[in-house]
């Protein structure tokens, strides 16, 4: 891995996943749970989330490139779902907010204690605990 972050190359996404998990920034997978009856939009943000955690796991240090990367395009692809389509439930509202919760955490944001990540935090769990 060293090599995959020389200052003399443009490291690779997974060689910047790698180096997240190995120093510690990467959190555990946060629990997602399914309703029956979701939408299309909120199994796809609760397979992002699940599939964002395990990019940062390290078991996908011994993945190929090629699968790594699917796995990469596949869920930053539901991101930009999840930005531009509408939710059309309070279900896809919950899967969206799940899914910036885990990614608040992963990034140390909400421990960093600024007003803005502690209302995001606020608010985020606000909306996953009334849909409960």
């Amino acid at each position: 891995m060293a090599d995959a972050l020389d200052s003399t190359r443009t490291p690779s996404r997974r060689a910047f996943f790698a180096h997240a998990v190995a120093s510690g920034v990467a959190a555990a997978q946060p629990p997602i749970f399914l309703v029956a009856g979701a939408s299309g939009l909120a199994l796809a943000c609760t397979r992002a989330a699940t599939q964002r955690a395990l990019l940062d796991s390290p078991e996908v240090q011994n993945w190929t490139d090629e699968r790594w990367d699917r796995l990469y395009d596949d869920t930053f692809g539901i991101y930009e779902r999840a930005i531009t389509e509408g939710s059309a439930s309070i279900g896809d509202v919950v899967a969206k907010a799940r899914l910036l919760l885990g990614d608040l955490e992963r990034s140390g944001e909400l421990e960093k204690g600024s007003q803005v990540g502690r209302l995001a935090s606020v608010i985020l769990n606000e909306i996953v605990s009334l849909a409960a």
